[in-house]
């Protein structure tokens, strides 16, 4: 499968782990179907290694995503968050190791608070991050921004 759309599923809350892990032929994937969805566990769209496109609209109420969210994505060149307006915590390895990765956008995130290690950790070919908005962030875990810069 190479792409999907998450639509008719109003009143879904909570996905556990390993959610869309390792799908190695997905490209695409639209959420705006999940407007109610809070919490996502561990490992949500990690090891999807040929996804391009990620719309994160739909995400209004989510506000708490386990670890390894968007990590080793290597086609993946950029990622925009400011639909996620409720995002209070973000677990380890938060789009870590995303190879391709060039330009993100974490404005709208105004309620969060806490990432873990690992965030945007070897991304090598970031240029572009824009973090305002971040204005109630108080905890970063250990290796922010660990080999970014070649």
């Amino acid at each position: 499968m190479e792409s999907l759309e998450f639509y008719g599923l109003p009143i879904l809350t909570r996905v556990g782990d390993n959610f869309l892990y390792d799908c190695r032929n997905l490209k695409s994937v639209n959420f705006r179907g999940l407007s109610n969805l809070y919490k996502v566990g561990n490992n949500c769209l990690s090891e999807c290694t040929s996804i391009e496109n990620i719309d994160l609209t739909g995400l209004s109420s989510l506000n708490k995503v386990g670890s390894n969210w968007l990590s080793s994505c290597d086609n993946l060149t950029n990622v925009d968050f400011t639909g996620l307006t409720n995002l209070s915590i973000v677990q380890n390895n938060w789009l870590d190791a995303c190879d391709s990765l060039e330009i993100i956008d974490f404005t709208g995130l105004n309620n969060l608070i806490i990432v873990g290690d690992a965030w945007l950790y070897n991304c090598k070919k970031l240029n572009n991050v824009n973090f305002n908005g971040l204005n109630n962030l108080i905890i970063v875990g250990y290796y922010w921004l660990v080999n970014v810069i070649n």
